[in-house]
């Protein structure tokens, strides 16, 4: 995969992230226009099961993260962490002082223990959508040795490995079996680190196998009619099965896969890479503007795909902005 590709599957995960984040409540969905629905549920609000950025993200990274770690030299491992360690401060120190000012939440500015967790990433209580943060940068720090494994144990035993992590931790944070507690967020930053595990390695996997170049070989794949046809399938197949905790990180795949045996041109591809290019910043950005500060203002405009364009315009020219404040290279 090139880092072109890289980047515009990057825009197209943002823009899940933004999809899902706008119409993941079903109370929220319920009160606009929506053509269609199924079983009463509008289709703007089961579209967002197809929407899984936190795994296109993680297996992304550990993609680029085995080619850089085969490189053998790796200038600049620190300085990615702290982009966007200053990208999330920065965000922070411009929309908290808006929260504390709009906003009529104890928690904008909260105690000191509140500002240490938001500031580290431990608990992101000002910006909640951050919460994926220091558990991936944590991976980030600790790659070359995550990669030393990977060539120790082979491609199938680490999937293996990282699988059964992987779902220990999803019954632990999701499913309720084992109560952590919210007083223990230190704690939860270790068990999202390893449930993370799983799909990271898929994309070292895919990187290290040399995956997309085999498929490219395959006849099937050749044919883009056929590919897309696929997509779709895949995704309608994502949005009627949603209860298998599995299935998020290997959709994941399956779409980085199909999307990367595509050629995307024109207009399109300008867009996606633009997008991709301050995804990071539109991480930061997007719920200030949908779900903390103007939350009328945004679902006012009631059709679904209004609302989306206004918060992907909005928070692209906020990113944009935030990028000429901070002049750090994306």
């Amino acid at each position: 995969m090139t880092k072109e590709y890289s980047r515009i599957i990057k825009g197209i995960a943002i823009l899940m992230m933004l999809y899902l984040h706008l119409f993941n409540d079903p109370g929220r969905t319920s009160t606009l226009f929506c053509l269609i629905s199924f079983n009463g549920i509008p289709l703007s609000h089961i579209l967002t099961r197809a929407a899984g950025p936190v795994e296109f993200f993680l297996i992304l990274g550990g993609y680029g993260l085995y080619a850089t770690y085969k490189t053998g030299t790796d200038k600049h491992r620190f300085s990615r962490i702290l982009k966007c360690y200053l990208v999330y401060w920065c965000s922070l120190l411009f929309f908290v002082p808006l929260a504390c000012w709009l906003v009529n939440d104890p928690d904008y500015p909260g105690t000191l223990n509140t500002a240490f967790l938001s500031i580290t990433g431990f608990e992101t209580i000002w910006y909640r959508e951050a919460w994926f943060l220091l558990p991936y940068v944590m991976l980030s720090a600790i790659y070359p040795l995550l990669m030393m494994v990977l060539d120790k144990l082979k491609s199938l035993a680490t999937l293996i490995v990282s699988f059964v992590l992987y779902a220990f931790t999803v019954l632990i944070t999701q499913r309720d079996y084992i109560d952590i507690g919210q007083d223990s967020p230190y704690i939860l930053t270790f068990v999202h680190m390893a449930q993370f595990l799983f799909p990271f390695y898929l994309g070292s996997v895919l990187c290290k196998e040399k995956v997309l170049d085999k498929v490219r070989k395959i006849q099937f794949f050749r044919n883009e009619r056929m590919v897309l046809l696929s997509l779709a399938v895949v995704i309608v197949l994502r949005c009627c099965f949603t209860t298998y905790f599995f299935i998020a990180p290997v959709y994941a795949l399956l779409c980085i896969i199909l999307i990367s045996s595509v050629k995307i041109q024109g207009s399109v591809r300008v867009f996606l890479l633009h997008i991709g290019k301050y995804s990071l910043l539109m991480w930061m950005v997007h719920a200030w503007i949908y779900k903390y500060l103007f939350p009328d203002f945004i679902y006012s405009f009631h059709f679904p795909i209004i609302i989306f364009i206004i918060l992907c315009a909005v928070s692209y020219a906020i990113s944009r902005v935030l990028n000429w404040i901070i002049p750090i290279r994306l």
